[in-house]
C-alpha cells in the first residue's frame, strides 16, 4: 500500500485528495486489515479513510457523499483560483 501511495503522489497533482476506502466490510471473518490499521495508515499519510460494504449498503451513501464533497470543493477552489488569475 505504501508503494502505491508513493507512486500516486509522485505521478499525480500534488493538491489531490486521496481517499482510502476499505471495501467488503461485511466480511469480518476474511479481513486482512483491521479498521484500526486502516485508520492509522490513513492518519499517518494524510488520507481520508472510510469502510464500506456494497452487500449491506454500510457507508455506501457516506462514501459517495464524501467523494462528491471533495470533488465539489476542488472545483470551487479551481474556479476561485482561475478567477483570481484572470483578474491579474
Amino acid at each position: 500500500m505504501a508503494s502505491w501511495l508513493d507512486d500516486a503522489r509522485q505521478h499525480a497533482n500534488s493538491n489531490m485528495t486521496i481517499m482510502l476506502i476499505g471495501n467488503k466490510s461485511d466480511l469480518a471473518h476474511r479481513r486482512a486489515v483491521s479498521t484500526e490499521e486502516g485508520e492509522q495508515f490513513a492518519k499517518e499519510n494524510g488520507l481520508v479513510f472510510m469502510e464500506t460494504s456494497a452487500k449491506t449498503a454500510h457507508n455506501v451513501e457516506d462514501v459517495s457523499f464524501n467523494v462528491y464533497l471533495v470533488i465539489s470543493t476542488m472545483q470551487a477552489i479551481f474556479y476561485c483560483t482561475y478567477g483570481l488569475v484572470m483578474e491579474i
